[in-house]
């Protein structure tokens, strides 16, 4: 799993091989870095065990979930001033399928104008 505290560790991540949709998001959200810690579930990481990275109940504290094609984002605001985290999950063979269900479950599409796909994979300093 991947946790992302600030804007180095946003920084290194961009650099590691990751699926471009996955750095896509997290360029779309980096401006967030100072409110919301990003967290990457990887193959193998229990569903436990990332409920406990994000600190809520994963099947429904989530503000909303979006399918960006190829990954889900789902932001947990744990706080009055928007702090919070980001989730992000790669849509993998090996990644926990009780996340996947309540992901898919609740996905919505982006809508046309999403940033998201006009993004450059360019790993920037934040």
């Amino acid at each position: 799993m991947l946790i992302i505290t600030d804007a180095a560790a946003l920084t290194r991540t961009l650099t590691l091989p990751i699926a471009d949709t996955i750095k896509r998001i997290l360029l779309l959200r980096g401006d967030l870095i100072e409110l919301a810690t990003f967290i990457v579930p990887e193959a193998g990481d229990t569903f436990d065990a990332i409920e406990r990275a994000v600190g809520l109940p994963l099947t429904d504290s989530f503000e909303w979930v979006i399918d960006h094609g190829g990954a889900y984002e789902a932001p947990y605001i744990l706080s009055d001033d928007g702090s919070g985290v980001i989730l992000i999950v790669p849509d993998d063979d090996g990644i926990s399928p009780r996340l996947m269900t309540v992901l898919r479950d609740h996905a919505q599409q982006p809508e046309h104008s999403d940033p998201i796909d006009q993004q450059v994979v360019t790993p920037v300093p934040f």
